[in-house]
């Protein structure tokens, strides 16, 4: 169910806020969960907005006729990427500290780098590694696929970020269906109203009733 649905001359709009771990897990894979902090201060809201034309009018969403304060896509990319560094020199201590226990030899290593919900998986194949040196090359080799399937990773969210993001102005045809994704501020998060334009400069305007109280 929507947390928020209204008809006017044959536009729907549905809001759908995620203020929760699980919510954003939903909507953004397990990095998702790290927009959600104990501190509303630093909580980041996802709100899918999502419009569909049911009328013989071209309608245009202008990120500035949206009446909240947004995060930049920029700023939520910097709470959900990858840290690259930290996860391999995390790596590299582990294959430091177990060096000196490693026994016996290693034929033939696989190593599988999965990031998560990003499916991204990279094989490296390491032959004839010395006994003590085992694991310590392993974290090495794993250090390298780390970091290029982390850079990866990265490249990939950003992109969907962009691509799913409010950027300036969205076009609804009639006919047609447009998702959005804005990004808010749990303490700056407010009952709000949408605008929509057409060619002739007319407005559609919806008042967005989140925090209705309750009688």
């Amino acid at each position: 169910m929507p947390d928020f649905e209204q008809v006017k001359s044959n536009v729907a709009l549905q809001v759908n806020v995620y203020d929760s771990q699980e919510a954003c897990v939903q909507l953004l894979g397990q990095r998702g969960k790290k927009l959600i902090s104990t501190n509303p201060a630093k909580t980041i809201i996802p709100l899918q907005l999502v419009i569909t034309n049911n009328s013989k009018t071209s309608w245009k969403l202008y990120e500035a006729f949206i009446s909240l304060p947004f995060v930049s896509s920029e700023m939520v990319f910097k709470r959900l990427k990858y840290n690259t560094i930290a996860r391999t020199l995390g790596l590299l201590g582990v294959g430091v500290l177990a060096t000196s226990v490693v026994l016996g030899t290693c034929e033939t290593l696989a190593v599988y780098a999965c990031l998560g919900d990003a499916a991204l998986v990279a094989m490296l194949g390491i032959t004839g590694i010395a006994a003590t040196n085992g694991l310590f090359i392993w974290s090495v080799g794993v250090m390298a696929v780390e970091g290029a399937t982390s850079l990866r990773a990265n490249k990939i969210m950003k992109a969907d970020l962009h691509e799913n993001m409010l950027a300036d102005c969205v076009k609804i045809e009639p006919g047609h269906e447009a998702q959005v994704v804005v990004f808010v501020r749990e303490q700056l998060l407010k009952n709000f109203s949408i605008t929509l334009i057409d060619r002739e400069d007319r407005e559609l305007s919806f008042n967005i009733d989140l925090f209705r109280e309750e009688n």
